[in-house]
């Protein structure tokens, strides 16, 4: 879901659904660099923190009940 959302796939399908693509529009950005802040680092949480921090995310995790 965050990869998608990154390149706009939504966009994009709604755009083509619509008869409306414009390529140039839906490059997407790149998520290399970019820092992703986690609340909650149960099983989901940590998961999603190894993935995307193989893309070469930052992450940075919050835990209340830790």
């Amino acid at each position: 879901m965050i990869l998608s959302t990154a390149r706009m796939v939504p966009q994009a399908c709604h755009s083509l659904k619509s008869g409306k693509w414009d390529r140039k529009t839906f490059i997407g950005n790149e998520v290399k660099g970019k820092t992703l802040a986690i609340i909650g680092l149960g099983r989901i949480g940590r998961e999603v923190a190894i993935r995307m921090q193989s893309f070469g995310m930052k992450t940075i995790g919050f835990d209340p009940i830790v």
